[in-house]
């Protein structure tokens, strides 16, 4: 979540500020991400990394297409017509699409989380101006908020039928095999933009560079590859309520290094948001079970 957090902010620097198109810099991410992923996997030897069934063949082009190229080329071009607060905010729905999901596919939502995905979801409602103390505003949701609605839709996807697959072939495994396959499709949507024949230079910008290092390395490798790591050890509604995390932090980000500015409502609804993670009782049993080892420790 920490590392996503940044990663909103980069990208609407990056973007806003073209420097890159959306299709460019998704179709970079996915490629050196999947290149080191391989290349890593290589060197410590990660069993059958290269070695691929019928079945996980379909499965890893399947939720590579959903999860790496429809949910990054929506939340990038959303980038372009959304300030980074407002986009970060709206992705927080995905915890609410999953939990929905989650609910009438797995029947595995207490009804605690489903108490904090709600109260994640009218948060998200207060930032964008939809859920005034005046009632409801519709006419306030932009083309871009509907971009982001459609990239937390396809992770949520990927994320529920991932699952299965990652319990079955490990999370590095699915994770390098979904973005090699997420960034074949994002060329074929190069090819299919911009024609074969187009080449689009790079960023000649230091600073741009760097911002995308940092997007492939931290936002993309790690964070990626912890989320679905992540799903051996805490059960897919709470591991999507962490990412409630990320907007609040996204917007800490968005207001001191770019300046962007927050109504008092905006505010109200992003500490909804940031407080609807600890209404899960797995988050209070976490942190009860610490409380005490670190009691018996003193």
């Amino acid at each position: 979540m920490f590392l996503w957090a940044f990663g909103f902010p980069a990208t609407h620097v990056l973007i806003g500020e073209r420097m890159i198109d959306p299709i460019t810099m998704g179709m970079l991410q996915f490629s050196f991400a999947a290149v080191l992923f391989f290349i890593i996997g290589a060197c410590l030897k990660i069993k059958g990394l290269f070695s691929l069934t019928k079945s996980e063949l379909w499965r890893f082009a399947a939720l590579g297409f959903v999860g790496m190229t429809m949910m990054e080329t929506c939340l990038l071009y959303a980038q372009k017509k959304l300030s980074t607060i407002n986009a970060a905010m709206m992705e927080a729905e995905a915890p609410f699409i999953i939990g929905l999901i989650g609910l009438f596919v797995m029947r595995k939502v207490s009804p605690a989380q489903f108490f904090g995905l709600i109260a994640g979801f009218v948060g998200c409602l207060a930032v964008t101006g939809v859920l005034t103390p005046r009632g409801l505003m519709f006419d306030k949701l932009s083309f871009g908020d509907f971009l982001i609605l459609a990239s937390s839709f396809c992770w949520a996807v990927y994320t529920i039928l991932g699952t299965s697959v990652i319990h079955e072939v490990g999370a590095y495994k699915f994770t390098a095999w979904t973005m090699l396959f997420g960034a074949l499709f994002l060329f074929a949507v190069f090819l299919i933009t911009y024609g074969p024949e187009t080449i689009i230079p790079p960023p000649s910008d230091i600073f741009a560079w760097g911002l995308i290092a940092y997007y492939v390395l931290f936002a993309t490798v790690l964070a990626f590859f912890s989320w679905n790591q992540a799903q051996h050890y805490i059960s897919v509604v709470l591991l999507s309520m962490s990412e409630y995390l990320t907007p609040f932090l996204s917007g800490l980000i968005a207001w001191a290094w770019l300046n962007e500015k927050m109504t008092v409502w905006q505010i109200v609804g992003a500490v909804v948001i940031g407080a609807a993670i600890f209404i899960d009782p797995e988050v209070t049993e976490i942190i009860s079970s610490r409380r005490k080892i670190k009691k018996e420790t003193l």
